[in-house]
């Protein structure tokens, strides 16, 4: 595969911003050998799995903690890893010069990479999943905007209550950090950060949804099997799946990343 980290200065963002990449690139070996020329002249597109990573990590930690792009290589998938900061995937319209991640993967950095690059703009092509606050962005960006990923899947994370700040210091700080970005609580309410809300109202049209989690990770009991009853609750198809002595960390998130592309049929080739 091949590797690419670019920086460029974003509308959105009001700072200049690093993307990480995965390509296909030419097989150099067996049956599938093309020529050069042709290989990269062909027109082909390829499905998108864009990345979003956790809190207190950036957009390389998926490239040098996890087999990823060996993966990706076997699939000849294009993967998109996009810094977020410690944003919750938000629009931090006080922060600094304006800080609007939210708006950023969806008005931006998506026609970007389906105009510059050899990446389908097929929604049923384009795919998301994160881990930990990357899960946070996961659901908000499916939940508001179903029509344009095939798929969704949230690592190790659950998707709390705006009302529920009391329940315990996981979830008191991401409805904290929720209405920080947005001016206070009853403003993340009535946005795109109110994700529940989101997923209630486009419940008939969200794509696949899967949400996974070690049983020994902080957010089991706090985040995720609220989360979990909820959807139930809610009539909100979304597919869950625990895994025995894990935590929170990247042994589990490298075994899921296969698991994922292969749920979002995205196969070896």
């Amino acid at each position: 595969m091949s590797h690419i980290a670019f920086d460029f200065r974003s509308a959105y963002l009001r700072k200049s911003n690093t993307v990480h990449m995965i390509l296909p690139d030419l097989p150099s070996v067996g049956p599938r050998f093309s020529d050069p020329k042709e290989f990269y002249g062909s027109g082909k597109k390829y499905p998108v799995l864009w990345v979003l990573h956790g809190g207190s990590d950036d957009s390389s930690d998926w490239i040098r903690l996890t087999n990823i792009e060996l993966y990706a290589r076997e699939r000849q998938i294009i993967v998109v890893m996009p810094d977020a900061g410690n944003s919750f995937y938000a629009n931090w319209k006080q922060a600094m010069m304006q800080f609007n991640m939210y708006d950023f993967l969806t008005e931006e950095l998506m026609p970007l990479v389906h105009n510059w690059f050899p990446a389908s703009s097929d929604p049923s092509q384009n795919f998301i999943v994160g881990q930990s606050m990357g899960g946070v962005g996961v659901a908000k960006y499916v939940a508001n905007h179903p029509e344009l990923f095939g798929g969704g899947a949230i690592l190790s994370m659950g998707i709390p209550d705006l009302d529920d700040a009391d329940r315990g210091f996981l979830t008191a700080n991401v409805i904290t950090q929720l209405s920080r970005a947005n001016g206070g609580l009853e403003e993340a309410k009535a946005g795109p950060d109110n994700i529940r809300a989101a997923l209630i109202r486009n419940r008939d049209k969200l794509p696949p949804m899967y949400c996974s989690i070690g049983t020994a990770d902080p957010h089991y009991e706090e985040l995720y099997l609220p989360f979990k009853k909820f959807t139930e609750d809610n009539g909100i198809r979304m597919s869950f799946k625990e895994y025995e002595g894990y935590g929170h960390e990247w042994r589990l998130w490298d075994l899921e990343i296969q698991r994922i592309m292969d749920l979002f049929g995205l196969k070896t080739v």
